[in-house]
């Protein structure tokens, strides 16, 4: 398995560089979510940051893309256009950044189950992906779709499944899991097996998405963690928690004195 740690590749953050590549760590870079884009101007220049600390770290990188608002099925045509254009330019970051992997929400909202159009949203989900999904696998770049409000694991399973291709696959998010899905994480790794690819790691109450550390919460991390080891050997693991850098990469430490 290979360990990555979360961050946003501001300035400050190269000051770790080397320690991450003494270490064989990756890193995800992960402002293009939360923190969102004001301008046109602040996409380039959040770019040409990345581009720096890209510039300094030749390692495993992961980009975490925007996630808030972002549909791929949405029944309005101007939403879609501007999800469209969105996702090209993050996909154009991906390629420019030589990203192993591109990590995006699974598009589902709670809205899906309570207006009862789960079967439609798989349908058009699975179009879309189906259509993308070769431009990124020509750059080189894989793609993997992560649980958010998934009570369970039957939507990413469809479209997994339905569209059938090597770059699409799953991103598993154990703290999600954790906060609003219904059955244990356990079940999430036997039913999805070989579809994960990717984790995000973080622990929290069982209530809220507090990216808490390795034992900072309500779930027993160490025991997924030799369970992720044995079954799926080849999966990345980012550390999503809300420590210090040098937390992260002693938890990295402590995360591969676990599984051996």
């Amino acid at each position: 398995m290979k360990y990555l740690i979360c961050g946003r590749g501001k300035p400050e953050e190269r000051d770790i560089i080397p320690r991450l590549l003494q270490l064989d760590i990756g890193m995800e870079l992960q402002s293009y979510g939360l923190e969102g884009i004001v301008s046109e101007q602040e996409w380039k220049t959040r770019f040409q940051s990345h581009r720096q600390f890209r510039d300094d770290f030749p390692g495993l990188l992961v980009v975490h893309g925007p996630f808030i608002g972002v549909s791929y099925c949405h029944p309005d045509h101007l939403f879609r256009q501007a999800v469209q254009q969105r996702l090209d330019m993050t996909r154009e970051v991906s390629i420019r950044l030589d990203a192993d992997t591109l990590v995006m929400h699974s598009g589902l909202s709670s809205d899906v189950e309570k207006f009862n159009i789960m079967d439609d949203w798989i349908k058009e989900t699975v179009s879309f992906w189906k259509r993308e999904i070769p431009r990124y696998a020509e750059a080189g770049v894989s793609v993997v779709l992560e649980n958010i409000v998934d009570d369970n694991p039957v939507f990413l399973k469809n479209v997994i499944d339905q569209v059938d291709h090597p770059n699409l696959k799953i991103c598993l998010d154990t703290g999600h899991v954790n906060v609003w899905s219904s059955i244990s994480l356990d079940e999430w790794l036997e039913e999805l097996g070989t579809r994960i690819a990717h984790v995000h790691l973080h622990n929290n109450d069982g209530r809220k998405d507090q990216h808490a550390g390795l034992d900072g919460g309500t779930m027993n991390l160490r025991h997924s963690l030799k369970r992720i080891a044995k079954d799926l050997p080849e999966t990345t693991i980012s550390l999503e928690m809300l420590l210090s850098p040098q937390q992260l990469i002693e938890t990295v430490q402590t995360a591969r004195s676990i599984t051996g």
